[in-house]
């Protein structure tokens, strides 16, 4: 396999991870990114080892692939402010239900 195939091989198998953590977040489910980052590292060392031109060559399909990134990066924090906020919420009503049932004018 060339070495340009070889990225666009690694390319596709980024945008899948990219995919399932989109569908894991729309499920609102945990999202494991060890795959996307592995797949990045094999990636920049494939690159590496290429010709300038060559690595040159994948560029537009690198930068969709980091603004696709982005986009998931984006939802992860979201997704982490809300989750944040909601155990905040429950957190304060936890203490006010506490609160009240120890209460000394309680009937």
């Amino acid at each position: 396999m060339s070495a340009a195939a070889e990225i666009e091989r690694l390319i596709g198998n980024a945008h899948a991870h990219v995919t399932a953590g989109r569908q894991c977040i729309a499920m609102k489910q945990p999202v494991n990114l060890s795959g996307l980052e592995s797949v990045v590292a094999q990636i920049t060392q494939q690159l590496a080892k290429m010709p300038s031109d060559a690595a040159l060559a994948q560029r537009t399909a690198l930068l969709v692939l980091f603004d696709e990134m982005g986009q998931l990066e984006e939802a992860v924090s979201r997704l982490h402010r809300e989750t944040g906020e909601q155990l905040k919420n429950m957190s304060t009503r936890r203490f006010a239900t506490s609160a009240y049932n120890t209460s000394p004018n309680k009937p």
